[in-house]
């Protein structure tokens, strides 16, 4: 099982709790140095318990906040390539 820890100095900018639980779950995929993961829809609702549709909402929200960047996967059956853009998460 892999970890990810979340700083408090980062919490106060999530607007949603959903948004949250999708950036740990992708957080928790990414790699240590290039800060990016591919997990898909599906992974990241098992994940985090909620509906494919609520995870797309939450990811396009994280982009609006300025948390991510999100490169969508072209065609269907790619994963999209999330980059995580703060400085504060650790993995």
């Amino acid at each position: 099982m892999k970890f990810g820890m979340i700083s408090e100095g980062v919490i106060p900018m999530f607007s949603s709790l959903n948004r949250m639980k999708v950036y740990a779950a992708i957080a928790s995929y990414a790699d240590k140095n290039s800060r990016q993961a591919w997990p898909s829809v599906a992974k990241l609702s098992e994940k985090t318990g909620l509906d494919a549709r609520a995870v797309k909402r939450a990811t396009k929200g994280l982009v609006k906040d300025g948390l991510m960047l999100k490169e969508s996967g072209r065609g269907r059956g790619r994963t999209s390539r999330y980059t995580l853009l703060d400085s504060g998460t650790d993995f």
